[in-house]
């Protein structure tokens, strides 16, 4: 076996509104076969059916991207297997201790995450009553 290769699939979005689509990031991981192995544990072979496999790039690909401030928040929407592109880039958005990486690919706003965070413009009543 080699690395092991997870495309993954984020989306953040603002906490309050949980249900609106947000910004939708993807993100290549690269974890390394020692990793992997370490992953599967004594007497199994890494193989991507091992959830501790897949919990490990999910937290590479949120590391890649940064764990965002309140009120926005990220979750995992899907993850693939995948294999190392040719065009991929030589340095990686993020390296973490044990060599795994990650990758941004695209990110795709779905809405507007600004929209969802401010706030309507005030009404005349309103405007007077703060004057």
């Amino acid at each position: 076996m080699n690395d092991c290769w997870v495309d993954v699939d984020l989306r953040r979005y603002h906490a309050g509104k949980p249900s609106e689509f947000g910004e939708r990031i993807e993100v290549l991981v690269r974890i390394p076969e020692q990793v992997a192995k370490k992953l599967a544990g004594p007497g199994r072979e890494p193989a991507m059916d091992i959830d501790a496999v897949w919990q490990r790039a999910s937290d590479v690909a949120t590391k890649t991207v940064g764990i965002p401030n309140p009120p926005l928040a990220i979750d995992v929407r899907n993850q693939n297997g995948s294999t190392m592109p040719p065009d991929l880039p030589e340095t990686s958005n993020y390296q973490d201790e044990d060599g795994a990486e990650g990758w941004i690919l695209k990110r795709k706003p779905s809405r507007s995450l600004k929209a969802t965070v401010t706030t309507a413009p005030l009404s005349p009543q309103e405007k007077k009553r703060r004057r």
